[in-house]
């Protein structure tokens, strides 16, 4: 049975930023703040005597920065979701955290509640993009396109119609119910997505789904 609340971690470097976001989120009711850091080094240290569900990462810190901390957090605790929380725009940028393993993207300039469905949103999907975030994918590969082949034909037909209901947000159980299968089939499903569009998590299946205009 799932614990009442989300358990959220914030790795910031700006003490101001990250009370203020801590204390922000604490103020809703599915979610709790449950450790605070200034850079990777701390929030890996914390880590090791800490369950986290959720980790707001940021990018630009000392000792440890954000993209090295995000590469050994998947490896080590593949299970968080991390949603990066940064000032960076820039439409390669957005990209390349996904394709590192990031599960959403979110600007320091987003609303509280665009952070607080991000995190809500992840713990029950496992990614969550931004139209900001899908306008950067579109962006990067009609950039790349000429130079990319298209591996959307090594998908079987049941697959495709499976990562259609994963980028509406559907969850495992809603997806069995509609196509009247397991359980089990659709994990199953999801497992050879990601095997097979060399991804890390549904986030980059999502990603993959974006690039190849399977949408």
């Amino acid at each position: 049975m799932r614990k009442s609340k989300i358990h959220v971690a914030i790795t910031d470097d700006h003490p101001l930023f990250r009370e203020g976001m801590s204390a922000l989120l604490n103020e809703e009711p599915e979610i709790k703040v449950i450790l605070k850091a200034s850079n990777g080094r701390e929030l890996l240290d914390q880590l090791k005597s800490t369950q986290v569900d959720v980790l707001l990462l940021d990018l630009e810190m000392p000792v440890m920065p954000g993209r090295e901390a995000l590469d050994i957090v998947k490896m080590r605790y593949p299970d968080i979701k991390v949603l990066i929380l940064t000032m960076h725009n820039d439409d390669s940028f957005i990209v390349e955290m996904v394709d590192r393993g990031a599960n959403g993207f979110l600007l320091k300039d987003n609303s509280v509640d665009d952070v607080i469905d991000g995190i809500i949103c992840v713990t029950h999907t496992d990614y969550y993009f931004t139209k900001r975030v899908r306008d950067a994918i579109k962006n990067i590969n009609e950039l790349r396109e000429k130079h990319q082949q298209n591996k959307f034909e090594k998908l079987t037909p049941r697959e495709i119609e499976i990562v259609k209901m994963i980028c509406r947000d559907m969850k495992s159980s809603e997806i069995a119910k509609e196509l009247n299968i397991s359980l089990r089939t659709v994990e199953g499903h999801r497992n050879n997505l990601i095997a097979k569009t060399n991804c890390k998590t549904t986030a980059g299946v999502v990603l993959y789904a974006i690039k190849n205009k399977i949408l």
